[in-house]
């Protein structure tokens, strides 16, 4: 401490001492003085602070200073009695004393190099001490006596130098005083330096204690996951179970996704697991969630570790790939508070009971496939109404309720030519890989291979996401759709993949027919046909594709639609426009003129025009009905874009 006159925690000074015998009684307690400071945790400035007040004491001088070696080289003060802050400051910076022989000597720098005190009557009139001479001008000191301080092994500590206003002869005892008090404050600082070198020893220790007490406290949270996701598995709780624990952890949610980044599952700690966010704040801690998941899936899932990101709002998540023999299965996510207890390198083995529960959900949804594909040839035989009752009680058994209203998907890849069936390719490891695929899907269609072409039968949503008797469809049919399809084309990386949907299935009668309807709508599938067929969009002729082979209808669509389709007619596009709005305002001129905003005459001029080069009377219901099939055999096909 620099620039202090006084210093509370080292103690009070009393006035200076008179008399030799008082003076030399007075140094002997000293020394206790000095190791009382010690022991009540002085600082080493307060320390030498005291130090320097003991020198004015007995030696009756106006200031007194402390220094100390340091870096080797340089002598700074460490304590100070009288002196300025500008002066020490001064000392320590703007002028610093060194011990090099090139440096000028002061009586503090001689007196440690020579290892001796220095004494010096009058500063400014030895001609010695010119270079520092306004220094002492600056303080007002005029005589001054200098000790060096030496530790054990006669190691250099510093100096004690006193400073007296007046021009003054130290005398002998003068000098024997302050070599003795450098003597006890060598000893009281190298006392303060163990003392605090043990404190610091004593505080490595209770941190290492400390840390030691986290690790251990770590490490049971861990073991106690570890046993909880190991019940979840053991216990049959599924997913829903295991991210219900890892939740709870680390205190927020926890989240299990898919390899297309789908929720399997969800748990908010306290609040459970679930399918769906139940709220808002939910919602965006689960797209938190997932967008770390995206980024880790973008950056390569296989051979990745768990590891800490930051969502894109800053918050930390953790994220760990679960693969399933070398085969990445989807993403564990947790973030909360606790989220830093699944960083550790001992908590690797928390993703084997996720591994192994996807292994077990995954061989039982295979299973479950079978079952299903089994059930599903049943459903679509000629028999199958007959034996109703055990149908329905078997299909209970897997989820389903046949009494409610399904949707039926045929998964056709494209033809390698038209006009080709497609090639029996589906096998019954698609039908597994698929079910894998669809693990997390719920309610789980039934899914089977029927003619070398995969079939799902979906039990349509409600409007509020569950299965129900809606006449309407409802986003999440649209939603299981899309899955079906993006698990189809994952099958057949190499081919394009038709999806034949026909909607409002109800009842077991209806089952067969819809297949063959699907089956038929098939057979017209070309390379140009659309991804997404849906045989509901036709209406009343949709169902009219079940009226030939596929060939034939093909065949007479081409042969009737060809002269509107020719590209060289200019106005082709134009009639067929016209031939479309007709039909879809009900066959009324008044309304197809008011849908393509054109006039009246204009409409009935090219429906006769029509007529012409179709060979067809508009007027004749079965010319309106043949037209209406051959513009829907041509869209399934594709050589007609869908209007």
């Amino acid at each position: 401490m620099t620039g202090r006159r006084t210093s509370q925690a080292a103690g009070a000074v009393a006035p200076p001492v008179a008399g030799s015998d008082h003076r030399w009684s007075a140094a002997m307690s000293i020394s206790a003085d000095l190791l009382r400071a010690v022991n009540r945790e002085a600082t080493v400035p307060d320390l030498l602070a005291l130090a320097a007040r003991h020198a004015c004491r007995l030696l009756g001088t106006e200031f007194a200073a402390v220094f100390q070696v340091a870096d080797g080289d340089r002598l700074v003060v460490g304590g100070s009695h009288g002196l300025s802050a500008e002066y020490v400051a001064l000392v320590n910076n703007a002028e610093p004393l060194t011990l090099s022989v090139r440096s000028f000597r002061t009586p503090s720098t001689s007196a440690v190099l020579g290892g001796h005190a220095i004494a010096l009557s009058d500063a400014l009139a030895d001609p010695d001490s010119a270079q520092w001479a306004d220094m002492a001008k600056m303080q007002g000191y005029r005589a001054l006596l200098a000790a060096p301080m030496h530790g054990l092994g006669g190691v250099a500590l510093g100096s004690i130098t006193a400073y007296s206003r007046a021009v003054r002869d130290f005398t002998p005892d003068d000098v024997r005083l302050i070599e003795l008090l450098a003597e006890h404050t060598a000893g009281a600082l190298e006392a303060a330096g163990r003392r605090d070198a043990q404190n610091g020893e004593v505080d490595r220790l209770r941190l290492e204690t400390s840390r030691a007490a986290a690790d251990v406290e770590r490490y049971a949270r861990l073991l106690h996951l570890h046993v909880e996701l190991c019940d979840a598995v053991l216990a049959s709780r599924g997913l829903a179970g295991i991210v219900e624990a890892v939740a709870e952890a680390v205190g927020g949610t926890a989240a299990m996704w898919d390899t297309g980044l789908r929720m399997a599952a969800w748990a908010g700690a306290g609040a459970g697991a679930g399918s769906v966010p139940i709220d808002g704040g939910a919602d965006q801690l689960l797209d938190g969630l997932r967008s770390v998941a995206a980024a880790e899936h973008a950056a390569g899932g296989e051979g990745r570790a768990a590891a800490l990101r930051e969502s894109p709002d800053g918050t930390p998540v953790w994220v760990a790939p679960i693969s399933v023999h070398d085969h990445l299965r989807g993403w564990l996510t947790a973030s909360g508070p606790g989220v830093e207890l699944l960083s550790a390198p001992d908590s690797a083995g928390l993703t084997l009971p996720v591994a192994l529960e996807l292994q077990a959900t995954q061989h039982q949804a295979e299973i479950e496939a079978r079952i299903a594909s089994d059930l599903l040839s049943e459903l679509l035989a000629d028999t199958a109404e007959s034996r109703a009752p055990m149908l329905r009680s078997r299909a209970e058994a897997l989820g389903h309720d046949l009494r409610a209203p399904h949707f039926a998907a045929l998964l056709s890849p494209t033809p390698t030519a038209v006009g080709r069936r497609p090639e029996r390719i589906a096998q019954a490891r698609d039908l597994a890989r698929l079910a894998a695929r669809l693990v997390h899907m719920s309610p789980r269609p039934l899914i089977g291979i029927m003619d070398g072409k995969l079939l799902a039968l979906v039990p349509e949503r409600g409007p509020e996401g569950c299965a129900g008797t809606s006449a309407e469809p409802a986003h999440g049919d649209d939603a299981a759709l899309a899955l079906l399809a993006e698990s189809a084309a994952a099958l057949y990386p190499d081919r394009r993949v038709h999806v034949l949907v026909k909607r409002g299935i109800l009842g077991i009668s209806a089952y067969r027919s819809s297949y063959l309807l699907l089956v038929r709508a098939a057979e017209l599938l070309t390379a140009h046909s659309p991804d997404l067929v849906d045989i509901d969009s036709f209406g009343l002729y949709g169902v009219m594709l079940d009226s030939g082979p596929g060939e034939a209808l093909s065949d007479f669509s081409r042969r009737l639609l060809a002269p509107l389709m020719n590209p060289s007619a200019a106005s082709g596009s134009h009639l067929t426009s016209t031939l479309e709005n007709w039909l879809a305002s009900g066959t009324s001129v008044n309304e197809c003129s008011k849908r393509m905003y054109l006039h009246r005459n204009t409409v009935a001029y090219r429906l006769r025009k029509i007529e012409e080069l179709l060979g067809v009377d508009l007027s004749k219901p079965d010319d309106v009905l043949k037209i209406q099939l051959a513009m829907v055999v041509a869209t399934v096909s594709g050589w007609r874009p869908a209007p």
